[in-house]
């Protein structure tokens, strides 16, 4: 018998799995959309506590992705999220509900779409766990049921699945 659980996402347990011989490619990319955009100057603060000030004019997204999600509240102010191919740093508080991030110098509009977490580099499910201070495990089991999959057979979406709350 095998449990087989967190290598179906691709994803290895610790570093020292990795010398177990059986390569694994994270099939998981958490993905949100660009709620709002706005400008903040110098010396403004964002986010509960003013965890966040803003150290000359720059430009805040905001992402309706949080700790309901899986995105630890760890990553204050750490995190990192992918925006065409770029990562960026995530701003201020982790909330139930919102992420911030700097789109400073982005060409990005809102319902654009960000990799909160990507299948490869610094904000891989590894390196986003590393930073909150999180197991891989513990964050693949935090994901939101709600949250809207959709899955691919090579480059083609072959199912989505989207739970119903009054289901």
């Amino acid at each position: 018998m095998v449990r087989p659980a967190i290598a179906l996402f691709g994803v290895y347990l610790d570093d020292e799995d990795r010398a177990g011989g059986l390569p694994l490619r994270q099939a998981l990319c958490f993905k949100a959309r660009i709620e709002h955009l706005k400008w903040i100057e110098a010396g403004d603060s964002v986010t509960y506590f003013g965890r966040f000030t803003a150290p000359q004019r720059m430009r805040v997204g905001t992402l309706h992705v949080g700790f309901y999600d899986a995105v630890p509240r760890e990553l204050s102010n750490k995190g990192k999220i992918r925006v065409d191919g770029v990562v960026r740093p995530c701003i201020g508080s982790v909330s139930l509900n919102h992420y911030l991030f700097d789109a400073t110098d982005l060409n990005v509009e809102e319902g654009d779409v960000v990799e909160v977490y990507s299948r490869e580099g610094e904000n891989n499910v590894a390196g986003v766990s590393e930073t909150a201070g999180w197991m891989p495990y513990s964050l693949l089991n935090h994901l939101n049921p709600f949250i809207p999959q959709i899955y691919y057979r090579g480059k083609t979406p072959v199912a989505i699945l989207q739970r119903d709350v009054t289901d």
